[in-house]
C-alpha cells in the first residue's frame, strides 16, 4: 500500500458555507465490486468581512484494477492552482471494501428486504482516503410525513468510524420499493435586513 500523502488543509479564516453541490457517479457489479467512482463536492465560500464568493471544488476519483485501487484526489480553490495527490491499495487490503456508491446500493437493497443482518460490517474508505469501517443496523419501522400524507418508512442506521476512533452517523429512511422519501421543507419567510450578505448585495445594487 502507498499511504495516503498528507492532504493539504484549507486555510483558515473567517469563512462560511453559502452554497454546497455534490455528486456521486459510481460504477458498481451485481456483487456490489466497485469498478470506478467519482465524487465531487462544490462549496460557494463566502468572506465574513469582504462577503466575496470563492469557490471550492473538491474531487475524489477511485478505479480498480488488477493490483487494487488507485484513489486520486483534486482540490481547486478559486483562481489558485489545482493541487493533486494520488495513493493506492492492494488487493489484499481491500478484501470486501465498500466505498459510497456500493453502500448506497447496498442501503437500498436492505430496505427492501426491511431486514439488516446483526453485526454487518465492511471496510471503506474516509474522505482522506484512509481504509475504515462502516457498519450498519436496523432502527426499524418508522412514520414520516412524505408530501402532505404520512407514510411508513425503514430507517438504518449507518456508522462510519475511522481508524482514530472518530465517527460519523447516518440515519435513512426508505419506502417499501426502496426508495428515499423526499421530505418536504416548508417554506421560510426571507428577512433579507437580517441576512448580512444579502443585504450588502442589495446595497451594492443600490449603488
Amino acid at each position: 500500500m502507498e499511504p495516503p500523502p498528507e492532504c493539504p488543509q484549507e486555510t483558515p479564516a473567517l469563512t462560511e458555507a453559502a452554497a454546497e453541490f455534490l455528486s456521486l457517479i459510481a460504477y458498481v457489479t451485481p456483487q456490489l465490486e466497485t469498478l470506478e467512482q467519482e465524487e465531487l463536492e462544490q462549496v460557494e465560500v463566502t468572506g465574513v468581512v469582504t462577503l466575496k464568493a470563492r469557490p471550492v471544488e473538491r474531487r475524489t476519483h477511485m478505479v480498480s484494477h488488477q493490483h487494487g485501487i488507485t484513489v486520486t484526489k483534486t482540490l481547486r480553490e478559486g483562481e489558485e492552482e489545482t493541487q493533486r495527490w494520488s495513493f493506492s491499495y492492494s488487493k489484499a487490503e481491500l478484501q470486501g471494501l465498500l466505498p459510497e456508491g456500493a453502500s448506497l446500493l447496498l442501503l437500498r437493497v436492505l430496505a427492501c428486504q426491511r431486514a439488516v443482518p446483526s453485526g454487518l460490517v465492511f471496510p471503506a474508505i474516509d474522505t482522506e482516503g484512509h481504509l475504515c469501517t462502516s457498519s450498519y443496523c436496523a432502527l426499524g419501522i418508522q412514520q414520516q410525513v412524505v408530501g402532505s400524507v404520512e407514510a411508513e418508512v425503514f430507517v438504518i442506521e449507518r456508522a462510519v468510524v475511522t481508524g482514530t476512533g472518530i465517527s460519523t452517523v447516518w440515519h435513512s429512511s426508505f419506502l417499501r420499493s426502496g426508495v428515499k422519501p423526499r421530505t418536504p421543507f416548508p417554506k421560510q419567510p426571507l428577512d433579507w435586513e437580517e441576512d448580512i450578505q444579502l443585504y450588502s448585495w442589495f446595497l451594492d445594487r443600490k449603488v
